[in-house]
C-alpha cells in the first residue's frame, strides 16, 4: 500500500492499521526533515481514510473521485502562502469555522496542517483549544520539521509520528527513474543528505555539472593571474542566475568535505563519488584558510541573495580566496 512513496515501513503499516480500526484516531503528527515524502504520506492516508469503499484499493467510490479531482468537501489543507511564511490565526479560525459543519461525502473529516511548526503564536494557541475538544468526527494531521517549534501542549495532544531521512539507494532508485545519469544518481543521492525533494530540485538545476565546475575551479588556485580565472570562469547571465547560486552552494559543500577529510572525518562526507578528487585538490590547503575561505563564499552567496551584483561579488571572491591561499 502507497508503493508509490518510497521508504517510511513501520510508520505506513501505523496508519494502515489506524484504516481498519474503525477509523478512530487521535490528531497525528508527522515529524522529520523536509522533502522525505511526509506530507504526500499524509495526503494518501487522507484519502484512504475519507474513502467508502469497505476494502481497498478503492476502485472509484465518489469520495475517492472527489478527492482525486482536489474538491472533496471534507478535506481540508492549511499551508504557508509562501516558503518560510507564518501560519496565522485566520487560518486556523477558518478550521473552527468548517468543524461547525458535518460530513459531506465521507463519513469523516480530515484536515492536513503542513509546516505547522511554523504557526505563529496566536494561531498555535487557537489550534490548541481545537485539538483539547476535538470536532466530531475530524482528524486533525501535523506535518512539522522540528518539535522545537511546536507548542508543547500541541504536541501533547497528538501522536507522533518520526520520519527518518531516506537512504541513498532509496534515493537513487527514484532519480534513476527520473532520467538521471547513474553517476549523476550516486552523487545527488548523497548531496541530498536523505531528502527526495532536495535530490529532485538538484537534479532540475544541474547541480552536479554545477558541483564539478566547482572543484575546477578550486584545482586552479592559488594562481598567478587571478583576473584570468574570473574572465574564464565568469558569473552566469541573469537567465542561468540560479546555476551560479547553485554553484556556490557546491563550492560551500566541497569545502565542507574537504575540512573533514583534513580531521579524519571523510565518512561524514557529501561528495563521496569524487572524494579521492576533493582530497588531492585540498591536500596543501591549511585547515584555517579553508575556514576563512568557507567565510567568503557564504558572504557571497548572501550579498548576491540580497541583491548585489552577481558579476561584482563573484569576481571579488575569487580574487580574495586567491589572496589567502597565496599568504604565508
Amino acid at each position: 500500500m502507497w508503493e508509490n512513496i518510497r521508504g517510511h515501513e513501520q510508520n505506513k503499516h501505523f496508519l494502515q492499521q489506524l484504516l481498519v480500526s474503525g477509523k478512530r484516531t487521535p490528531s497525528l503528527l508527522f515529524l522529520g526533515p523536509g522533502g522525505i515524502g511526509k506530507k504526500a504520506l499524509a495526503t494518501a492516508f487522507a484519502k484512504d481514510f475519507l474513502c467508502r469503499s469497505e476494502k481497498l484499493p478503492c476502485s472509484g467510490c465518489p469520495s475517492c473521485q472527489a478527492f482525486n479531482a482536489n474538491g472533496h468537501p471534507d478535506f481540508l489543507l492549511v499551508e504557508q502562502s509562501a516558503p518560510g511564511k507564518e501560519i496565522v490565526i485566520d487560518q486556523i479560525k477558518e478550521i473552527a469555522r468548517q468543524a461547525a459543519f458535518a460530513p459531506n461525502l465521507s463519513a469523516h473529516k480530515v484536515c492536513i496542517i503542513d509546516a505547522a511548526d511554523y504557526m505563529n503564536l496566536t494561531a498555535a494557541n487557537s489550534l490548541l483549544k481545537l485539538l483539547e475538544e476535538p470536532p466530531r468526527f475530524w482528524l486533525f494531521i501535523l506535518i512539522a520539521n522540528t518539535a522545537a517549534r511546536l507548542l508543547p501542549t500541541i504536541r501533547s495532544r497528538v501522536i507522533q509520528l518520526r520520519f527518518d531521512a531516506l537512504p541513498a539507494e532509496t534515493i537513487e532508485a527514484v532519480l534513476a527513474k527520473e532520467g538521471a545519469r547513474p553517476e549523476e544518481a550516486v552523487a545527488l543521492a548523497h548531496l541530498a543528505d536523505g531528502s527526495i525533494g532536495t535530490a529532485l530540485n538538484m537534479l532540475k538545476s544541474n547541480t552536479v555539472d554545477c558541483r564539478n565546475k566547482a572543484l575546477t575551479i578550486f584545482e586552479q588556485l592559488p594562481t598567478q593571474r587571478p583576473l584570468q580565472l574570473t574572465t574564464q570562469y565568469g558569473w552566469p547571465e541573469k537567465t542561468a542566475g540560479e546555476d551560479g547560486m547553485t554553484l556556490l552552494e557546491m563550492m560551500l559543500f566541497i569545502l565542507r568535505d574537504a575540512l573533514l577529510c583534513k580531521e579524519g572525518m571523510a565518512g561524514n562526507a557529501y561528495n563521496i563519488d569524487v572524494l579521492p578528487h576533493i582530497e588531492k585538490c585540498f591536500a596543501d590547503w591549511h585547515s584555517a584558510k579553508i575556514k576563512n575561505i568557507i567565510k567568503i563564499v557564504q558572504e557571497s552567496y548572501m550579498a548576491i541573495a540580497a541583491n548585489a551584483s552577481g558579476k561584482v561579488v563573484w569576481e571579488a571572491m575569487l580574487v580574495r580566496m586567491n589572496m589567502i591561499l597565496k599568504e604565508d
